[in-house]
């Protein structure tokens, strides 16, 4: 409401608020937490919606590639968003520029532009933005109770299960949100990844000034991403090398990526020992990066008309003039 020209906040918006930007652990008041007693999950419980994300990404990536036998799509439901999102195209899923440009963007970014597109095409918009609000004001990795949402609102934790973004307890009593799914609209600190591989070196990407590339990275996902503009020199546990060439960055400028996007994903991506002397990408890569994509831009096409036949030189000359 208006107060003095003031707008005044309600209570529960503004503790919902401080709570946003301050990253402070407190819940809202329509968060109920789960008893102890009424999940056995432990921290096994993470890994589901952790395979379903990294399927739907596997799969994404390969529909980018020749491979005769895809994988499938996590759920009917991940791959209608995919085609409504325009990641991949209705006919026979092959991926889109749009889909190259998505592999490339952060996380929170894919999230959002799969929440965004489940809830312009749902049966009822209006609830599930509801529910997508609510989620990012809870804590992810916590276990709540379903009663604590709203019935109309419920059938939407269904769906984001399908996509790896919550967990439902057998019964269905219990949901568990991702760190994903809290971030869109959440506190920065839920965007921070753990910084250990699974072999316990420091993941990241260090380029060097030879275009020369080294991925300290157990994800084969990741490392398909980055296949996307480099070629493959060698591939060890936790780390892959290759290099970026002209025909390797081609290919990706001609599948729609451009070369900000790869010199971005490099720098999100960048190891940490490389921001003790930036840039963390050095400038003749990205400099070659530019010129490389400017080759494609020496010649414009434009629409042209062709006139010929004319029966006499003064036709030709009237329609010259």
């Amino acid at each position: 409401k208006q107060s003095n020209a003031l707008a005044v906040f309600s209570p529960f918006l503004a503790a919902s608020i401080h709570q946003l930007i301050l990253g402070t652990p407190a819940l809202p008041a329509f968060a109920i937490l789960a008893p102890s007693t009424a999940h056995t999950e432990g921290k096994e419980s993470l890994k589901p919606w952790d395979a379903i994300w990294g399927k739907m990404l596997r799969h994404i990536v390969c529909c980018g590639t020749t491979a005769v036998r895809r994988p499938s799509a996590p759920s009917l439901l991940c791959a209608d968003l995919l085609r409504q999102a325009g990641i991949t195209t209705e006919v026979n899923g092959n991926l889109t520029n749009k889909g190259f440009q998505f592999l490339l963007k952060e996380e929170k970014a894919q999230v959002w532009t799969l929440l965004s597109t489940w809830i312009r095409n749902s049966q009822s918009p209006s609830a599930t933005l509801s529910l997508a609000l609510r989620l990012s004001l809870l804590v992810g990795d916590k276990h709540y109770l379903s009663s604590s949402i709203p019935e109309e609102e419920r059938p939407g934790l269904k769906d984001l299960t399908k996509i790896g973004l919550v967990q439902l307890s057998t019964d269905e009593s219990v949901f568990t949100p991702s760190s994903r799914v809290t971030v869109p609209f959440g506190c920065p600190q839920c965007y921070l990844a753990s910084s250990l591989t699974s072999s316990g070196v420091t993941a990241g990407v260090i380029i060097e000034t030879n275009f020369r590339l080294y991925a300290y990275t157990d994800s084969e996902t990741q490392i398909d991403l980055i296949k996307l503009f480099t070629e493959p020199l060698n591939q060890l546990p936790g780390l892959f090398v290759g290099t970026v060439t002209r025909d390797s960055a081609r290919a990706a400028f001609i599948n729609g990526v451009t070369a900000d996007q790869i010199v971005e994903f490099l720098e999100k991506n960048a190891h940490p020992k490389t921001m003790e002397s930036p840039p963390a990408v050095p400038s003749t890569v990205v400099d070659q990066l530019h010129l490389w994509e400017n080759e494609r831009q020496r010649i414009t096409l434009e629409v042209g008309f062709l006139y010929e036949n004319f029966p006499t030189p003064e036709d030709y000359r009237i329609a010259r003039d």
